[in-house]
């Protein structure tokens, strides 16, 4: 995640590329592939997923996606001004992306406990986001330097990412246990209970672990009698829920949005290096966030996030619609709503949604929604950059973000403290499904 987010930093967190040498003289065609080639990766990658989740273990899948990461950032080093290696290196990048992205997911939410799971899924989003800081302020250096010999942003972005990618590697054999329900479909049920012990850093299996392997073999039973379907049994109501959660995230962070964002603050904050200080100030928000995703719920943290920064957006419209001074306080107040946890909350509530037979292709839907809507966003404001349409697309995009919080606020149950079987009912109300829109108690049941 860390590698990854360098990458999407470069291509929809930095205003400074048309800075860099390899820019120069390239055709625009070539530029909008160089700024979607990682989105377009990381669809193949989603697909690739598909095929190998069900077959491979964690472990092989990571090391196969840290070797691809590795192929995919280790020649910017050598070349970090030839636009066909920079296309051709986000594109392997994007690919381990996408099926390294799903696995984490399902692999982090079915080995982590109920009461962690948030902190734990929301710290994905919150290395990416930190990565795309670090993008930032290299892109920030580049342009100091744009005079000087021996600097190269895409250089340095290689030799981290490759870094990154071999850290990975290296972790994967000692850091790395098994998905529990992935050994319990495999009825590898001594394995299984073991990892949990491991997970639950116990000695011997106590009636805790004992009860959340009867849970989770249960589930695994349950998902079994259901359809492959992913319009099936109840789960087009999840997969529209994620849809819109994920379309709320898209909203707020897009190649658009964010060079909007940067020439709102260019004066104030010291230009070139206006991405960087905005996504400080959400990275240090996001610790908030990631602190506290277990004690206040998924649901508020949603709403105030995502409330919050479409208020702020909206209030910057109008003032800049105004020519009025001070516009850039929005700018600034929604990237601290930002930091709060909407894209965290979208991975948690990513985990908890689907069946454990169903989640895998449901995911892969809601990522290539993700990434496709991304890039016709980069479409859409390099070939139409005027003034009128950046103020359409601030208010529309405040607009759509307050209807589709209210929506979701209502519709979406809060799985705080829940077990994914729980939380698969919840989002589907079948069952003994409660559908809470209140915070549960620690140690609920449905069982």
């Amino acid at each position: 995640m860390l590698a990854s987010g360098l990458h999407i930093g470069w291509s929809i967190g930095s205003p400074n590329l048309q800075l860099q040498v390899w820019f120069e003289n390239v055709p625009d065609g070539e530029i909008i592939l160089a700024l979607s080639s990682w989105f377009i990766g990381a669809v193949i990658g989603s697909f690739i997923a598909l095929f190998i989740l069900p077959m491979w273990e964690k472990k092989t899948i990571y090391y196969v996606g840290a070797f691809i990461s590795v192929i995919g950032n280790a020649p910017l080093i050598g070349f970090p001004n030839e636009s066909i290696v920079i296309i051709l290196c986000r594109i392997l990048a994007g690919v381990s992306h996408g099926f390294i992205y799903i696995t984490t997911i399902i692999h982090a939410s079915e080995n982590a406990i109920k009461e962690i799971r948030g902190l734990i899924l929301a710290s994905i989003h919150f290395c990416i986001i930190a990565s795309v800081f670090t993008t930032s302020i290299m892109m920030a250096i580049g342009q100091e330097a744009v005079d000087s010999d021996g600097y190269e942003p895409n250089m340095v972005i290689g030799i981290i990412g490759t870094v990154y990618s071999l850290l990975a590697a290296m972790c994967v054999p000692c850091l790395t246990y098994e998905s529990v329900v992935f050994l319990i479909e495999r009825q590898r049920y001594s394995e299984a209970i073991r990892n949990i012990i491991k997970l639950r850093n116990e000695s011997v299996e106590t009636w805790e672990i004992k009860n959340d392997f009867d849970e989770m073999k249960l589930m695994v039973v349950e998902d079994v009698r259901t359809s492959k379907s992913i319009f099936k049994d109840g789960n087009l109501r999840p997969l529209f829920l994620l849809l819109l959660v994920k379309f709320l995230f898209i909203l707020s962070f897009n190649y658009s949005l964010n060079m909007i964002k940067f020439l709102a603050v260019d004066e104030i904050l010291m230009g070139h290096w206006s991405s960087a200080w905005l996504f400080g100030i959400r990275l240090t928000a996001g610790t908030f966030a990631l602190c506290f995703m277990d004690v206040f719920g998924r649901r508020i943290f949603l709403a105030v996030s995502a409330g919050g920064t479409s208020i702020s957006l909206l209030i910057y419209g109008f003032l800049n619609l105004g020519a009025l001074d001070g516009s850039y306080v929005g700018i600034i107040a929604s990237e601290v709503f930002l930091g709060l946890g909407l894209g965290s909350v979208a991975d948690v509530l990513f985990s908890e949604a689907f069946s454990s037979r169903k989640k895998v292709l449901s995911m892969i839907v809601v990522t290539v929604f993700d990434y496709v809507i991304q890039m016709a966003l980069i479409l859409s404001f390099l070939n139409v950059p005027t003034r009128s349409y950046e103020d359409a697309f601030v208010f529309t995009t405040g607009g759509l973000m307050i209807v589709i919080t209210i929506f979701l606020y209502l519709q979406l149950p809060e799985t705080r403290y829940m077990s994914l079987r729980q939380t698969r009912d919840e989002f589907r109300l079948v069952g003994n499904a409660t559908y809470s829109r209140q915070q549960p108690p620690q140690g609920i049941t449905s069982a």
